[in-house]
């Protein structure tokens, strides 16, 4: 009967311990979840290979872009073709 005590206490500390490990990993995954993304920094250059997403160059220091959207800290910055022209096409209203 001592020995099934023991036992079944010795499991009991495994089955703890594997618990308390399982919840600490998955605390940090959460936590590592929730970090800001970095923010990006696009250049606009003729020989760029940065642009923001969706923008096009369309000749040199002239570019075209549709929906443009920057994350929070994100920046555009002119390269060495100064002065640029970015342009987005027009939309119409919403009713």
């Amino acid at each position: 009967m001592k020995t099934n005590l023991l036992t079944q206490l010795f499991r009991s500390r495994l089955v703890l311990g594997h618990m308390v490990r399982a919840g600490l990993i998955a605390l940090l995954a959460l936590l590592l979840v929730g970090l800001p993304a970095q923010a990006a920094n696009y250049i606009l250059s003729d020989s760029s290979t940065n642009l923001p997403p969706g923008v096009t160059i369309v000749s040199p220091g002239h570019y075209s872009g549709g929906v443009l959207t920057l994350g929070a800290g994100d920046t555009i910055s002119l390269g060495a073709t100064k002065p640029a022209t970015l342009t987005f096409p027009a939309r119409s209203p919403r009713a």
